[in-house]
């Protein structure tokens, strides 16, 4: 019942998206900015053939679609891109969703990792470890140098076996595109421009030279205007052999409590028909959603990390996420939780290492380490009281606030809780 009524009242609100012209999203930012960001921001909404998009700049200024050009890097939205090729592979007949990633022989490592299929690899239930790679080698010919991602594979330990879990990653990301760069004979770069940008009417050649990077997990070189993203969007939605594939209508569920609801061929599912993605650092932010069937996207961009705030002020009432936000509360009966003595231990990825530890006082805290400063140095960067919430969670946060993070202990073992899940990944406990 709770499903069919959010679909009602979607199919309500997205219906009155298409009365939505500039002007109105240019009153919308108006009362972002009133309510209190500086930053440079633009907004575009797709409905159908129809576009419409507004900018605030730093000073207040709103300006409809006609004088917009910026360009905003991709970051980890290149993901979806990295997908999209992939389902445009398998319509090619080049690529099969459950083929193994033994298919790689330039490295042991592929041929002992077996179980892991391309559909793992895109869905992030793959289990393998990256968190120790900044950034991924290129072969003298410029396409992913599987072999020596293969060695850094090796290094680390699985953290799960395929498919039984779900932590977001960009192994499967750069794996995926490893494998077509040499299906296709081409770089990931080519693919996308040749594939996909080019099909769009998306003409992105005069800023590429010899340098330009474009990674295919975390997006490198890789920007797009917001007028040219949502031409992306209304290309792939036309064509119903990419935005209808099979693979698409099986997302991963995710391992623990998250705002999405899967994620499947490089793209997030937030339920009700909406799938999207964002990225986010200091300087920058973008954030998406896209109902393919209905062929409506929303999508914003930012000089900071408000993207996903700003989508979700002006179309807060139609993304799914939202509608039915519970956030974590804090238990209101004190006293000790009956499984705290199962989650003491030690948690880690090749990345980071959390050890949680009886509080002084009462119940939990956290001390959280970068692995390559805990070998050097005892002294954690940060230190968290656990709070029992609600939903078997519990709320991390150290006492400046300079650290915060919902976390759940995961599947009970004969030590104790065998993972920890931050909202997005997972780590495996040590031992």
């Amino acid at each position: 019942m709770r499903t069919a009524r959010f679909s009602g009242v979607v199919a309500e609100q997205t219906s009155q998206l298409q009365s939505y012209d500039s002007a109105f999203l240019c009153e919308a930012l108006s009362r972002v900015r009133a309510a209190g960001s500086g930053s440079e921001i633009c907004v575009g909404l797709l409905v159908g053939e129809n576009t419409s998009i507004a900018m605030l700049d730093s000073t207040g200024q709103a300006r409809a679609e006609g004088t917009i050009t910026d360009r905003q890097p991709l970051g980890c939205i290149t993901k979806v891109f990295t997908g999209a090729l992939a389902l445009s592979a398998h319509v090619d007949r080049c690529l099969d969703f459950d083929e193994g990633i033994e298919c790689i022989d330039l490295h042991p490592f592929y041929k002992e990792a077996g179980g892991i299929t391309i559909r793992h690899l895109l869905n992030h239930t793959h289990g393998l470890d990256v968190t120790h790679v900044h950034h991924i080698e290129q072969t003298p010919e410029r396409l992913i140098d599987l072999n020596a991602l293969g060695c850094a594979l090796q290094q680390s330990r699985r953290l799960f076996s395929p498919g039984v879990l779900y932590s977001y990653s960009n192994a499967g990301m750069w794996l995926t595109a490893g494998i077509l760069e040499r299906r296709y004979s081409a770089r990931f770069i080519d693919l996308v421009i040749s594939k996909l940008l080019r099909p769009a009417e998306i003409d992105v050649l005069s800023d590429i030279d010899e340098s330009t990077w474009w990674c295919p997990a975390v997006g490198g070189d890789f920007a797009l205007s917001i007028p040219e993203f949502l031409k992306f969007l209304r290309w792939f939605m036309s064509r119903d052999r990419l935005s209808s594939h099979p693979e698409l209508s099986l997302p991963s569920v995710p391992t623990g409590r998250s705002l999405e609801q899967g994620a499947c061929a490089g793209w997030k599912y937030y339920g009700a028909g909406w799938y999207g993605h964002q990225m986010g650092t200091d300087h920058a932010s973008m954030s998406f959603r896209a109902h393919l069937k209905k062929r409506i996207a929303i999508v914003a961009a930012a000089r900071a990390a408000i993207a996903t705030g700003v989508l979700a002020r002006i179309f807060g009432e139609v993304i799914p996420e939202l509608f039915s936000l519970k956030l974590p509360r804090p238990l209101t009966t004190p006293g000790p939780v009956p499984d705290e003595q199962l989650c003491i231990g030690t948690y880690l990825d090749q990345g980071m290492i959390v050890r949680v530890i009886p509080s002084m006082s009462m119940g939990l805290e956290a001390e959280i380490f970068d692995r390559n400063d805990a070998l050097r140095n005892k002294e954690p960067a940060a230190r968290a009281v656990l709070t029992p919430a609600t939903g078997g969670t519990y709320l991390a946060a150290s006492p400046d606030r300079s650290f915060f993070q919902c976390m759940q202990f995961l599947i009970r073992g004969e030590q104790g809780y065998e993972y920890l899940w931050d909202g997005r990944q997972v780590m495996r406990r040590a031992g």
